[in-house]
């Protein structure tokens, strides 16, 4: 199974050769048998382990097994103990979802990692591609689970399913054969859970009636995935311009998915619903210069096609609070910070995306928040302080950038212009112990096919 893993690694280009990963490892017979084969790949792995508490001296049981695989391999090991006190009353599995994910952003910000390895496996993708279905998805969502997607929505690390294409019996033999050692979390039978009493229903199937049930619904979600990368190749290629010619001769399912992709290819996190997407095939019928408005996505009616576009949304005014170590998240893009003691290295940034602070001068509770008017502060180099509307206006700044422009707060001061200019006041000295290092990092804005192709 190794050197099927590691075709699969080549055939799909998932992960470039000898690359840091970071592993969610629950303790079960998958991620356990994922971190070993990746280490034997010669990646660069860490284990991530969530002990969430819910399960008793079990959730402990389990974080004990995975920090001796993570010592027995000689890996690097990270634990997240979740207090009792931020348990949600219900929606468990997407609370503790969204605690592992924004963890394993924080933690790849932290050790330069660029890849989370996550162990879901053909068995769970037909769950995945069930539930779907039963929630009344459109058939792009019989596709289920993509192999590689961004960890969240403004990420630069990339969240991989190595294992999408191994039955969980392969794992359990492949995991049996090298003596592993794993453990089975009994709630995955419970039939609270949606997918578990899913896997319940399944399991009473003869094993093979299951598995023919298993290669048949794969099977249509490979060729559902074949036809959708199909759609995003030729959007890529052609832009996002609709032909009215060529949605009459469409059939209306397959019009919707097209929006559908193309909403996707500007806001890659925009709300997949075929509502959403029919309000635009409504402009064929439209007189032109009929235009909607889709949250984050505008289309209008032309003389002889619908052209979509990302709006660029006014900048967030609400403050965020500054993890020190970490991301925080802005509508524009994140901010990572690192804290970490002095060393011979230069503290003056080349690169104006990166500020280094010395943090001790900080306060405890930082934010960031856009500018305003009335802000001032003391410009590194400069004598004095400077209203910070005129220093962007001595910098070249845009009339149409400024209003972007974000401010790390260390209480009511000014310590970082964002991608402009540190304060005084905050500059690293001989005499700095600790200093915080910041980076900011912009989303990735998809560009929109200047010349207008349309799609033919």
């Amino acid at each position: 199974m190794n050197s099927s893993l590691k075709e699969h690694f080549s055939s799909l280009q998932l992960i470039p050769t000898a690359s840091r990963i970071l592993v969610g490892v629950s303790g079960g017979v998958d991620s356990i048998l994922l971190a070993v084969l990746l280490q034997e790949a010669g990646y660069q792995v860490r284990i991530a382990h969530v002990n969430y508490g819910l399960r008793g001296s079990a959730s402990d049981s389990d974080e004990n097994l995975v920090r001796m695989l993570a010592s027995r391999l000689n890996l690097g090991f990270h634990v997240l103990n979740v207090s009792e006190s931020t348990r949600p009353d219900t929606s468990l599995q997407a609370w503790a979802r969204v605690v592992r994910y924004e963890w394993f952003e924080s933690l790849c910000a932290l050790n330069d990692i660029q890849f989370v390895a996550v162990a879901h496996h053909a068995d769970d993708q037909l769950e995945t591609m069930l539930l779907n279905l039963a929630r009344g998805t459109s058939v792009a969502g019989l596709a289920a689970m993509p192999d590689s997607r961004p960890l969240s929505r403004y990420s630069e690390v990339s969240l991989v399913r190595p294992l999408l294409s191994f039955t969980r019996a392969e794992i359990e033999a492949e995991a049996g054969r090298r003596t592993l050692a794993w453990r089975e979390d009994e709630s995955n039978s419970s039939p609270i859970f949606e997918r578990s009493a899913l896997r319940t229903e399944l399991r009473e199937m003869s094993s093979s009636e299951y598995a023919s049930f298993r290669e048949a619904g794969m099977a249509l979600s490979d060729k559902i995935g074949a036809f959708r990368r199909l759609l995003r190749s030729s959007i890529e290629e052609r832009g996002t311009v609709l032909s009215l010619a060529e949605l009459n001769t469409l059939p209306g399912w397959i019009a919707t998915w097209l929006v559908m992709e193309m909403i996707e290819h500007l806001d890659p996190f925009a709300p997949r619903r075929s509502t959403i997407a029919r309000s635009v095939l409504d402009l064929v019928g439209s007189q032109v210069g009929k235009r909607v408005e889709l949250e984050s996505v505008r289309a209008w009616r032309e003389r002889d096609h619908i052209v979509m576009e990302r709006i660029l949304l006014q900048p967030d005014q609400t403050p965020s609070a500054v993890h020190r170590r970490g991301n925080t998240i802005r509508e524009s893009g994140r901010l990572v910070c690192k804290e970490m003691m002095v060393s011979t290295d230069g503290y003056l940034a080349t690169d104006q995306k990166i500020a280094y602070l010395d943090s001790d001068m900080l306060q405890d509770h930082l934010s960031l928040r856009c500018w305003t008017a009335g802000d001032r502060f003391y410009p590194l180099g400069m004598d004095g302080s400077k209203k910070l509307k005129s220093f962007l206006t001595d910098e070249g700044v845009a009339a149409s950038e400024k209003k972007n422009v974000l401010v790390l707060l260390s209480g009511g001061r000014i310590a970082w212009v964002v991608g402009h200019r540190i304060d005084d006041r905050f500059k690293v000295t001989p005499s700095t112990k600790r200093v915080l290092r910041c980076e900011w990092i912009e989303k990735r804005e998809e560009t929109v096919n200047s010349t207008r192709r349309v799609l033919s």
